[in-house]
């Protein structure tokens, strides 16, 4: 009788990944063709963060041909002009801005990473915004308004490792000051203040 060696591949966790740690991935998450191998402790917060938004999901073994219908559409929805529906992901948390240049990411990585927690990616701060994320070479006006409205901000260089491991974790946190900026830009608001 002949022997065969299979060779089993270990897959790593793409959350832990992201921050640096190795973790072996148990489960697979599928949106839309993207497929994120996630170990157990982050497939119970991407599950959480799911029935957050959705309520319960449907499990294997109920009927799939038809979902019942509880009138709750998206096209449906009664919420007052400018009001955040609860169903709505994008923009669920808020919106955040990015400026400068967030180690590890590029730009489009960062903003899409920021969009999948639920955040809105916004051009400007304003009262409304919930996160300032400053990288290298940020944006002077941006820091100017962020300070005016007193935002709260996640400092990539004086904390490095804060952003991957708030994308990791599925909620960004405020951390770090504002950086110290010089040749500040002029923006409408200072030009019609000057008028």
């Amino acid at each position: 009788m002949a022997r065969r060696i299979i060779e089993i591949e270990a897959v790593t966790c793409d959350a832990c990944a992201k921050v640096g740690q190795e973790s072996e991935a148990t489960e697979v998450l599928t949106i839309k063709g993207d497929s994120y191998d996630l170990c157990d402790p982050h497939a119970d917060k991407f599950a959480a963060r799911f029935r957050e938004l959705f309520g319960p999901g449907q499990s294997e073994d109920q009927d799939e041909a038809e979902p019942e219908d509880d009138g709750d559409d998206f096209e449906d929805q009664d919420d007052e002009p400018g009001e955040e529906s609860a169903q709505t992901p994008a923009g669920l948390r808020g919106s955040v801005v990015i400026t400068g240049e967030v180690q590890g990411y590029t730009a489009k990585e960062a903003r899409t990473a920021v969009e999948r927690l639920g955040y809105t990616i916004a051009g400007h701060v304003d009262e409304d915004t919930v996160l300032i994320v400053t990288g290298h070479r940020p944006a002077p006006h941006k820091i100017a308004e962020a300070r005016e409205y007193g935002t709260p901000v996640l400092n990539t260089v004086e904390h490095p490792k804060a952003f991957g491991r708030g994308i990791a974790a599925g909620e960004l946190s405020p951390a770090g000051s504002l950086p110290k900026v010089t040749n500040r830009k002029k923006t409408a608001a200072d030009v019609r203040a000057a008028g």
